[in-house]
């Protein structure tokens, strides 16, 4: 098994090292600035409220109609993004988002 030089491995922990302190950061951030802010209550909320709403005054008998229909606008929405970022990005993006490609 190939082992590089150990001057070539302690510049590859020193970078590694440099990457997971700089995503430590990051995270930090995140929970600081971000999480439980009025930014992150309004995302939430525009989750979770349209669902509730849709709920609440659909009809009833338009239930199975409306859901089939709401998924065939998903799925052809997520199939166009996936197309133009693989399109506009190469296979750098596609790779992102291949969870989302039922093909």
């Amino acid at each position: 098994m190939f082992k590089p030089p150990n001057k070539i491995n302690e510049m590859l922990n020193q970078q590694y090292h440099a990457v997971d302190e700089a995503n430590s950061k990051v995270a930090e951030i995140w929970l600081d600035h971000m999480v439980f802010s009025t930014g992150w209550w309004v995302s939430v909320a525009l989750c979770i409220l349209p669902w509730v709403i849709w709920f609440y005054f659909r009809k009833k008998d338009s239930s199975k109609r409306l859901l089939t229909g709401g998924f065939w606008v998903m799925f052809i929405a997520t199939f166009s993004i996936t197309w133009v970022l693989q399109w506009d990005f190469g296979d750098t993006m596609l790779k992102q988002f291949q969870p989302f490609l039922i093909l």
